[in-house]
């Protein structure tokens, strides 16, 4: 038997390249870059045995270039110009793997512009004790964290050449609230900083060079809850771009006493780097 990708570009109906047996069920190809334009790029892979043919996605018995090839199933991978954003988080599709505690009010809201929508964080107060441990130490934070890495995998090249964090966000309570927005690296150590945000859904723009050190907090929360909010990291290492993979948003970090016992809304559209 043999394996065969069939792949299909916005300007070529098909292409063959036969597939390469790397070891066990393994097999893999190389896509030539002049193959690769900006759009979607979609494909199939046809397995060849003695009389059968049997091609995926869905297990379809005919090669997918044959005229009597009529499933509609395909893999589809999207083709972005490095010039481009990378998207890091997108409340539409994303806010189901956030890892954060769960609040009745919390919700993913669709916004009128079509495929958008908004994470609503809406707190009726940042003090926070944990029912377990009546007399330890209140928490004045509210976190949560978002891993974007297997998304970038496939633009980690790009990483270095982008230079400002900008995120899409809105107060809920009628007044501008300070806001934290941090990048967490694979050695757990996170760089942030706190931005003011107005009322008005508008993006803010912060340079990666402004990101300083902040407390990464410990997510999601281990059991026993008297267990160390913050992760201390050993290292002390300078921010490095292609070492980031998660997001750490909070609500907390710049409030005073008196404000953390208020109540905090913040809507959340997406996050991006450019």
């Amino acid at each position: 038997s043999f394996v065969q990708l069939y792949i299909e570009t916005p300007d070529k109906w098909f292409r063959t390249i036969e597939m390469k047996r790397t070891n066990g069920y393994t097999y893999a190809a190389t896509i030539p870059a002049v193959e690769i334009k900006e759009g979607y790029l979609n494909y199939y892979i046809s397995v060849m045995e003695t009389k059968t043919v049997t091609s995926f996605p869905g297990r379809f018995t005919s090669q997918a270039w044959s005229w009597d090839y009529y499933s509609k199933e395909k893999y589809q991978v999207p083709v972005i110009s490095s010039t481009q954003p990378i998207y890091l988080f997108n409340a539409a599709t994303d806010a189901n793997e956030l890892s954060r505690e769960w609040k009745r009010k919390n919700k993913v809201v669709p916004l009128s512009e079509p495929g958008k929508a908004a994470l609503m964080i809406q707190l009726d107060s940042i003090i926070q004790r944990d029912n377990e441990d009546i007399y330890g130490e209140k928490q004045t934070d509210y976190s949560m964290r978002y891993f974007f890495g297997n998304k970038t995998s496939g633009r980690l090249s790009e990483f270095n050449n982008k230079k400002t964090l900008v995120v899409k966000v809105r107060s809920l309570t009628g007044k501008a609230v300070p806001f934290q927005i941090a990048l967490v690296t694979k050695d757990a150590e996170a760089f942030g900083t706190i931005i003011t945000v107005d009322t008005v859904s508008k993006e803010y723009s912060i340079s990666l060079s402004d990101l300083k050190n902040v407390k990464l907090v410990t997510l999601p929360r281990p059991y026993p809850g008297f267990l160390p909010y913050y992760f201390e990291s050993m290292s002390k290492s300078l921010f490095r771009i292609e070492k980031v993979e998660s997001l750490q948003f909070s609500i907390g970090p710049g409030l005073s006493t008196d404000e953390l016992r208020k109540k905090y809304g913040i809507a959340i559209e997406w996050v991006k780097m450019e």
